[in-house]
């Protein structure tokens, strides 16, 4: 019975060491790669100068854009402050690639 509790203990442990930790996990370039791919069309990718990218998604009609660092490097993305909601909401890069961030009013 102990080694079936031990077992299970050390299971958890490693599960919970490995699983992401939802939305405010990094988001990092290449998984901002394949999120902009399951978009098809909505999304569109460019490089900049420094080695990185920038990802811009169709979200109701309106564009909202996340910034990436180099692939190979360990920064994370971050969303755009042109496609960033208004007001004290947070939005964050999930948000943007799954079309559920907050608009900003205009």
């Amino acid at each position: 019975m102990r080694t079936t509790v031990a077992a299970a203990a050390a299971a958890l442990c490693l599960i919970a060491a490995f699983a992401p930790l939802g939305p405010a996990a990094a988001t990092s370039t290449s998984q901002a790669i394949g999120l902009c791919a399951s978009r098809g069309p909505d999304c569109k990718s460019s490089s900049k100068s420094n080695g990185g990218y920038t990802f811009c998604v169709n979200n109701d009609g309106k564009q909202q854009c996340v910034n990436c660092p180099p692939i190979d490097s360990n920064g994370s993305c971050s969303v755009a402050s042109a496609g960033a909601a208004g007001g004290a909401k947070k939005v964050n890069v999930d948000q943007v690639f799954k079309g559920k961030a907050p608009m900003k009013k205009q």
